[in-house]
């Protein structure tokens, strides 16, 4: 940082007024197959979906893989048991857009001959609606408290990550769809499953920031405006955008670059 002039020691005195930024528009690829498989070449965010997270503790017994199958408090089985009741619960929600993924188990002591006494996994819920967020966190307290007395076993759980979900500006929406339409470009609405710096920023000024994720093609096309080769439509589609917050001069500038002149 040194080197290119900056000083860490006064990075805390870097800020913007608020009153200065007209908004925050996000571009960033899509982390998801729907533009390509609907032949669009931009989407516009309506909202960016929050993110409940846990860790799931699991304790048993161990025993040796002889010990006979009625007597046993399998750690893995009942996290096996809880994790398909939580897919259940979920799939009631999917119409709202809402994800469940359980990206880790892992087992204690992890034998092959072992039964184990030990099991943890995470489970990462995503949705556009808080109260179902909530709901989902209720539903896995109560079927921990279910199977934990079926099954013989304890069952604990840790919060990992609380982040509410993030409704985005319908002004800027107006104007991404305009921008769309203007060059006939094929969009769809979608909703941001993944967070972002948009989901950071979002609360902290008004209006509300939007997303703008676009197809691998658009990024592409983005590389080629700077290595000068031929310019394709998408990233008109953002100069487009970008000249509706931009002053006069701002604007010519823009102009240039969409003729070609001072790449």
């Amino acid at each position: 940082m040194a080197e290119f002039g900056l000083n860490i020691a006064t990075a805390s005195r870097a800020e913007r007024d608020l009153n200065d930024i007209k908004a925050f528009v996000e571009m960033h690829i899509e982390q998801g197959p729907l533009l390509e498989s609907a032949g669009c070449s931009v989407g516009i965010v309506d909202a960016i979906k929050g993110n409940y997270r846990f860790s799931v503790t699991v304790k048993g017994k161990t025993d040796h893989a002889g010990f006979p199958m009625a007597g046993r408090q399998d750690a893995l089985v009942g996290a096996v048991r809880l994790i398909n009741l939580q897919l259940d619960a979920a799939a009631r929600y999917r119409a709202e857009g809402t994800l469940l993924t359980v990206g880790q188990i892992e087992t204690s002591p992890g034998l092959e001959n072992v039964v184990p006494g030990k099991a943890r996994f995470s489970i990462d819920y995503r949705s556009p609606d808080l109260t179902v967020l909530k709901e989902l966190e209720k539903i896995l307290l109560d079927q921990m408290k279910t199977l934990s007395e079926d099954l013989n076993l304890e069952m604990s759980h840790e919060t990992l990550l609380v982040i509410d979900p993030l409704p985005l500006s319908s002004d800027i929406r107006t104007l991404l769809i305009k921008s769309a339409e203007e060059l006939k470009l094929p969009y769809r609405i979608l909703q941001s499953g993944a967070g972002h710096d948009a989901q950071v920023l979002g609360p902290g000024f008004q209006p509300p920031c939007s997303l703008s994720p676009v197809s691998k093609a658009a990024v592409i096309a983005l590389k080629k405006i700077r290595a000068g080769k031929i310019l394709r439509p998408e990233p008109m589609f953002f100069l487009r955008l970008l000249s509706k917050f931009q002053t006069p001069t701002e604007q010519s500038r823009n102009n240039n670059l969409r003729n070609g002149e001072g790449a």
